[in-house]
């Protein structure tokens, strides 16, 4: 009873540290990142949005919001985790978009698929195996991603929609 009762607590504090400031960011994943400095990272000021991978890791965030905005742009990268190009280039234009928000407001991700990107080798796909790409909900998504997968592909692994549009906790946060 005590083991179960000091591992729970010991994975609350864990959950509970990661959550309260994300700096570890800055040296977990964006130190996987091309043209990325520790300063360019912790800059952007990201923060959990309330969203996890399938591995249960936050999914950040940063809005850039002025008081009347015209327009909404949302930025995504790494949604194939290793497209580590993407991640980088959202960086860097959050550092743009914060000299240039007067009338648009900004949401940044810059990575959608962290258990791709930190896997010792990256990979596309999610922890599921899925490609996030494929796995949003499309008119006729069951038969046509079947065929695109099956005919097109050859049953390409890193293609994989997954098993229903929306299966993938990444994907239903960016829906």
């Amino acid at each position: 009873m005590y083991w179960f009762s000091f591992r729970f607590f010991l994975f609350a504090f864990i959950f509970i540290a990661i959550d309260a400031s994300p700096a570890w960011a800055c040296t977990d994943f964006y130190s996987k990142l091309p043209n990325v400095s520790k300063a360019l990272c912790e800059d952007a000021q990201l923060r959990p949005s309330g969203a996890r991978s399938v591995q249960g890791r936050p999914i950040l965030v940063r809005d850039i919001t002025p008081a009347a905005p015209d327009l909404r742009v949302l930025v995504v990268g790494t949604m194939h985790g290793d497209e580590l190009s993407a991640a980088s280039l959202a960086l860097h234009w959050l550092r743009l978009a914060e000299q240039n928000s007067e009338r648009t407001h900004w949401r940044f991700i810059p990575v959608l698929n962290p258990d791709g990107l930190l896997r010792p080798k990256p990979w596309r796909m999610n922890a599921h195996g899925v490609d996030l790409n494929r796995n949003f909900p499309t008119p006729n998504w069951q038969r046509e991603t079947k065929i695109y997968w099956e005919k097109r592909t050859g049953k390409d692994p890193r293609r994989w929609p997954g098993r229903k549009p929306l299966s993938e906790p990444e994907s239903k946060y960016l829906f």
